[in-house]
């Protein structure tokens, strides 16, 4: 069952290929490759190359930082709180709803004003000024609350990687 139920992502990209429209940037950039006769190079070459080699560093460095900050608040943390003596389902649903809730957020808060710099930035700064509440509060609703925090912080900084890495 388990084998069969994979297929349904499958049947969904058949939807997606169906319904959903190109993005804008992607058709306009294919009417100027068209329009100037050219194609773009094989993007793993091309980051390599002297004009975008500083960039390459910069962005691996941070999605290296993204997914230090994920691992974490994350990989120890079911371990944390069994040996505080709470259960572990409630706060890891909580931190998954935050991390959900925050990923549309922080990847709308890139799209405005503030940036990818900026909503990273902003992202990363409120997920240190929650930890007090994640990691070292003895009642369980304040608890919850930092897990909530945390997720729509720490982990909610994903919704800013894919745009911020394709750009």
């Amino acid at each position: 069952s388990m084998f069969w139920l994979g297929i349904l992502p499958a049947l969904l990209v058949l939807w997606i290929r169906a319904r959903v429209p190109e993005s804008p940037v992607w058709l306009e950039r294919q009417k100027h490759l068209r329009h100037h006769r050219t194609a773009d190079e094989v993007s793993l070459v091309r980051i390599f190359k002297g004009d975008l080699v500083l960039t390459t560093v910069q962005t691996s460095l941070l999605m290296a930082a993204f997914m230090f900050s994920y691992y974490s608040i994350t990989y120890w943390y079911a371990t944390f709180l069994r040996e505080a003596g709470r259960p572990t389902l409630p706060y890891i649903v909580v931190f998954n709803i935050g991390a959900i809730v925050g990923a549309f957020a922080c990847g709308q808060m890139s799209e405005g004003r503030l940036g990818r710099r900026g909503a990273s930035t902003v992202a990363a700064l409120a997920s240190v000024v929650v930890v007090p509440l994640y990691l070292f509060s003895e009642n369980p609703l304040v608890l919850g609350l930092g897990a909530l925090l945390i997720g729509t912080f720490g982990a909610g900084m994903w919704g800013i990687a894919p745009t911020y890495l394709s750009e």
